[in-house]
């Protein structure tokens, strides 16, 4: 028998989880995954600058082990920095505060009617429906709102942009929230920061727009545990684009 996973002690989850070269369109970039414990270990050892023994205590687990995680994780930093590739944070097996979590970013699972829903067959479903509000579209052709909406569109999605600071974009009326959407849409799409996102989910919930696609950058786990706890479809920790 396996013996099961050893969750380590983790007391930090960065709010921005996603990192690109500028420039460089998401769609061609090679994407490197940082785990949760790989970036804590960084945080421990080069940012906060503690001795290893301390932070193998922190993190609650030995000394070679500690180092091992570390190494990995500055090793995929350096080869996306020298490379020119994307860094994503997320996955691993990992607690805060007691709280345990075995995140990924493509096996995530999910009760949905009393059965198990992999984050795979969110993506399939989410991407079989033909109405996509993207909240935070913009007309910045250096930000991802600008790219997801334009990729949705080329794709043949029928895509409504939302941003209470833009009238039109690429000639379609850009709405000021999802309320003022004259249909009901399928997917909301999230290219907002993490703060935003949790305020907007009250909308949804209130719209009955059930199913919510967190970009990189625009999830949080408060936002993930909102969706869980009403009844809300969620993907995250993964790109439209990649789709």
């Amino acid at each position: 028998m396996p013996r099961p996973p050893k969750f380590r002690r983790v007391a930090f989850l960065p709010e921005v989880s996603y990192f690109k070269p500028a420039g460089i369109p998401l769609r061609v970039l090679e994407e490197i995954l940082v785990s949760i414990e790989e970036a804590e270990a960084i945080r421990l050892r080069d940012l906060e600058g503690l001795e290893q023994e301390e932070c193998a205590k922190r993190m609650g687990v030995s000394r070679p082990t500690f180092q091992r995680v570390l190494e990995s994780g500055r090793q995929k930093i350096a080869d996306a920095v020298l490379h020119g590739k994307a860094i994503r944070i997320a996955g691993g097996n990992f607690e805060v505060s007691g709280a345990k979590h075995h995140r990924s970013q493509r096996v995530s699972v999910v009760r949905e009617h009393n059965k198990e829903v992999t984050m795979q067959d969110l993506i399939q479903e989410f991407m079989a429906q033909k109405k996509f509000a993207v909240v935070g579209a913009t007309d910045d052709t250096t930000k991802y709102g600008n790219e997801i909406f334009l990729n949705l569109r080329s794709r043949g999605y029928e895509v409504y942009p939302v941003n209470p600071r833009l009238k039109e974009f690429e000639g379609i009326r850009c709405y000021p929230s999802l309320s003022d959407i004259p249909v009901k849409v399928d997917v909301v799409d999230f290219v907002v920061p993490s703060q935003v996102t949790e305020e907007i989910l009250k909308e949804c919930k209130r719209l009955g727009l059930d199913r919510i696609w967190l970009q990189p950058g625009s999830e949080s786990e408060t936002a993930i545990n909102y969706c869980h706890e009403n009844n809300l479809k969620v993907v995250h920790d993964v790109c439209v684009m990649m789709n």
